[in-house]
């Protein structure tokens, strides 16, 4: 899902779900892909997940926010990679 709020100044909530039980890695990245910060790295459950990212020691500018997953269903071998954009403005 998309941040909320999105332009966001001191703070950002960052939503994510899974189908299934796997391994996800939150991270974040400013536009020209220098890495920032891991947001979570490890297990997580089935269902909807969320993070508040403190921004408040980071520039103005375009961020940009990776989720990997992977399942642990040896039937459903998925693997998915998604980012969204964030706009952070002071």
């Amino acid at each position: 899902e998309q941040n909320y709020p999105n332009p966001f100044n001191a703070q950002t909530l960052i939503r994510y779900s899974a189908k299934a039980g796997g391994n996800a890695t939150v991270r974040v990245f400013d536009i020209t892909g220098k890495f920032i910060a891991e947001l979570y790295s490890g297990r997580i459950n089935e269902g909807r997940h969320e993070i508040m990212f403190d921004v408040s020691a980071l520039a103005s500018g375009v961020y940009v926010c990776v989720f990997i997953y992977s399942s642990y269903n040896m039937e459903d071998t998925a693997f998915n990679m998604k980012s969204i954009r964030m706009l952070l403005t002071k």
